[in-house]
């Protein structure tokens, strides 16, 4: 084997060793480098997605504190309606059955006539006002609802001028103005003082089957 004679040319850093060296490193230099730039990517991706969901979930319950605030302020206006116009009956209607006490006093003798036409007689009781009005007109509505028994009319100092009471064997009716007009005040203070489920969620008013009582009937 003959012996290699080194000489002071020879370059060992360009040898083909080094070279491969030097470009591994760069590769990994640019693999990093890539890695580094997903991550920053996929970060600012996680950050935005999370701001986004945030920011949903504030404009979501902020819609919901506004539709709850809107029905509060509808049924506060419902109450404060009814309020309003209770307060208008309190004033009109005493004065408006003073001015026609006899319609509702008529109304009540009708539905007992036509209601009770085998009784053999019927004993009404009106304020002294209302009786020799009330006189003039029974025998017209005895004959209109076919009644035939025997009416008898009383004349007594009513509470309110359009009180009446009809009487018979086993039972009878009253019209009460002061009772009809405390039971009103009542469901409307109710509806008034009630939770907001107590009104109808679409129209807000009374349940009809409350407080609605046009006459007393006792038997």
């Amino acid at each position: 084997m003959s012996a290699v004679r080194f000489t002071f040319d020879d370059d060992f850093e360009n040898s083909g060793g080094g070279s491969l060296s030097q470009k591994k490193m760069e590769e990994m230099r640019a693999e990093a480098f890539a890695q580094g730039q997903e991550a920053g990517r996929a970060e600012v991706l996680d950050g935005l997605q999370q701001s986004c969901e945030i920011l949903l979930q504030n404009i979501t319950t902020a819609t919901q504190n506004l539709a709850a605030r809107q029905d509060e302020q509808t049924a506060l206006m419902h109450k404060e309606a009814a309020n309003l116009a209770f307060a208008i009956m309190q004033k009109l209607a005493p004065a408006a059955v003073e001015k026609m006490p006899l319609a509702e006093i008529e109304i009540l003798v009708e539905k007992c006539l036509q209601s009770s036409p085998l009784e053999p007689r019927l004993v009404i009781r009106v304020d002294e006002a209302i009786l020799s009005v009330l006189q003039e007109k029974i025998e017209q509505m005895k004959t209109a609802s076919g009644y035939e028994g025997q009416i008898i009319l009383i004349s007594e100092d009513m509470p309110h001028i359009s009180d009446c009471r009809v009487e018979w064997a086993n039972g009878g009716v009253e019209r009460d103005f002061n009772s009809l007009q405390s039971i009103i005040e009542q469901a409307v203070q109710l509806f008034i003082d009630a939770p907001e489920v107590v009104a109808n969620p679409e129209t807000g008013q009374i349940d009809p089957k409350a407080g609605v009582i046009s006459e007393t009937i006792t038997t």
